[in-house]
Order: C-alpha cells, then structure tokens, then sequence
C-alpha cells in the first residue's frame, strides 16, 4: 500500500496533467479508501465530487440537500469544494470516517445543460 505522501504527490501531479489537457477543472475524482478501524482498504472504487462552484452555492444554501446535476447522490462517497480538500482525505484524519489510500483518477461528468 503506498504511504499518504505518495498518494497525495500522484494527486497532485494528475491533477497538474489533466489541467494542461482539459479546459474545465475535473468535478469527480475515483478513489480506494480504507475506513477508521479496518485493518485493510477497500476493494472497490468510491466517488468523491470535486465543485467549487456546486459547493459554494450548496453553502449559500445553509444545508438543504446535496443535490449535485451531474452525479446521483447514493453514488457519491463524498464532496469537497477544491483538490486540496481531496488531498486532506489522504491524511489520517478524525473529522473524516475513511482516508483515501489509493488514487484512481480524475473525471469531468457535464451536467444536463451540457456544462
């Protein structure tokens, strides 16, 4: 299993790539996570949604549902605003249930308008 900082440098250095080919920011990252008390990470894939856009308008909405256009919410681990929010997930950390252990990639999902 790689260590926090080398799933954070391949966050990183994925991010900086899919910025220099793509024209939008990527609003979905694939990760594998491994939960507070289990000795092993999880085989499967999870999403994690990336808006800051969709983020700072849910704010603005002082806490009514995460509706997200481009994703369904049972298919959704977790949502942050930015990259760096992302990242914090590989760090062992008490105000999250899980830390992220192994990055898959990156993803821009459009929205039904076509964004």
């Amino acid at each position: 299993m790689k260590t926090s900082e080398e799933v954070r440098k391949q966050i990183e250095t994925e991010y900086d790539w899919y910025m220099a080919e793509h024209t939008h920011k990527p609003n979905v990252a694939y990760v594998k996570c491994q939960w507070n008390g289990d000795e092993e990470p999880e085989d499967c894939v999870q999403t994690i949604v990336i808006d800051e856009e969709w983020y700072d308008e849910l704010a603005a909405e002082n806490g009514d549902d995460y509706v997200v256009p481009f994703i369904k919410d049972e298919d959704v681990l977790y949502y942050c605003s930015n990259v760096n929010s992302l990242i914090d997930l590989t760090e062992d950390n008490t105000a999250s249930d899980f830390k992220v252990v192994e990055f898959i990639g990156f993803e821009r999902l459009k929205e039904e308008n076509g964004k």
